[in-house]
């Protein structure tokens, strides 16, 4: 994964001396510019559009929004929250959109909490969006110990666990935005395995000029969450999962 240009430097470095690399998550726009040979991912900035439409859909007023970043200088977190702002703003141009940066970096969770509930316990945003499920706990005990009604304060994130699943499931949280982290890692190593042993490249996705193959974005709420058979699987990095669909398309 390349999240910053440090990492995207040392990525280049190890190409120039013949190492082939393979990639997944963040990233993907530098991702042929260097020479990997492969990368799975969601594009960011369309993840950051389906939040935002996510949002528009449940038909609330939504006049002042709120984007919480938890990893500065994360250029994926960036996308997310640029597709997020851009497609409020031109669905609802009156619209507020800010974004508040938490620092996780020195471990001091006490202050991540306190800016947390700084920002939310005055009830004041119709719609939260987390960068990653790291600030849900936070979010969800200000909302609720304020009496922030969760039918009219809408809370969504980034990235589905089981933390998620629960949230979702008990009301405290309208959606989670998959970008379906396992198959990321599964294909980027078979794309890996193929070509260390065959010395073949899995061939291009139709999705994408740049080679990427797209894992996401997909919208999971109450609707589309999965069974808990299949949250079991998941967690447990999916050894041997349940394969059927109800009519509706949901996993039993």
């Amino acid at each position: 994964t390349i999240p910053s240009e440090i990492v995207q430097e040392a990525v280049a470095t190890a190409i120039s001396k013949n190492v082939p690399v393979f990639g997944m998550n963040s990233g993907y726009d530098v991702a042929d510019n260097i020479g990997i040979l492969g990368f799975v991912s969601m594009e960011e900035y369309v993840g950051g559009k389906a939040a935002a439409s996510q949002f528009l859909s449940y038909g609330k007023n939504i006049t002042r929004a709120l984007f919480i970043n938890h990893e500065e200088g994360n250029s994926a977190l960036t996308d997310r929250f640029e597709g997020f702002s851009d497609t409020l703003k031109n669905e609802v141009p009156a619209i507020e959109v800010e974004e508040l940066v938490v620092d996780f970096s020195n471990g001091n969770t006490k202050q991540v909490a306190s800016d947390v509930e700084g920002a939310l316990s005055s009830c004041q945003y119709d719609a939260v969006l987390l960068s990653g499920d790291r600030t849900l706990d936070f979010a969800t005990s200000v909302l609720y110990s304020n009496g922030c009604l969760f039918s009219n304060h809408l809370l969504g994130t980034f990235d589905t666990s089981s933390q998620t699943y629960d949230a979702i499931a008990t009301g405290r949280l309208s959606f989670a935005i998959s970008q379906q982290q396992h198959l990321q890692g599964a294909l980027a190593v078979a794309m890996a395995a193929t070509y260390a042993t065959a010395g073949k490249r899995i061939a291009r996705s139709s999705q994408s000029s740049f080679g990427v193959y797209f894992s996401g974005p997909a919208v999971v709420d109450i609707a589309s969450l999965p069974s808990p058979d299949r949250q079991i699987c998941e967690a447990d990095a999916f050894p041997v999962c349940p394969n059927t669909k109800t009519p509706s398309g949901r996993f039993e």
